[in-house]
């Protein structure tokens, strides 16, 4: 027996998808902005003394250079990784106003909605490449 697919209005449920990704990646966002730029990468001490014998311990210079190095690295990680989830969260805003200003055909399913439109279909691409 041939079962026939309803189509109804998948625009709210589209809607509600797309927002679901927006407030996990905003408060994701919100997290590494704080972890990535308000704390900084941990510095090694100029000179510190160990404990038995009162003898300066000094961190060679390659030490240094290298943690200097995971400094920079750990700025520019922090770069990628919040430019990322603000893209999620603007291609979310952006689509879930489309979905709500536009009026969609009738379609079988909330794919089926996001396949019919090459600009939500962008978006929910952009959306799960960018939230990873």
């Amino acid at each position: 027996m041939a079962s026939t697919a309803s189509v109804a209005d998948y625009a709210p449920a589209a809607t509600s998808l797309f927002n679901n990704m927006k407030l996990p990646a905003a408060v994701v966002t919100a997290g590494m902005i704080s972890l990535g730029f308000a704390t900084g990468f941990p510095e090694l001490p100029r000179e510190t003394t160990t404990a038995t014998n009162n003898q300066p311990l000094k961190f060679p210079p390659q030490l240094r250079a290298r943690c200097e190095a995971f400094k920079r690295l750990h700025i520019v990680v922090a770069l990628i990784a919040v430019t990322s989830e603000l893209i999620t969260v603007l291609w979310c805003a952006v689509e879930v106003n489309q979905l709500t200003e536009k009026q969609y055909d009738l379609a079988s399913s909330v794919w089926g909605l996001i396949q019919q439109d090459a600009g939500a279909d962008l978006a929910w691409s952009a959306v799960n490449s960018h939230f990873a």
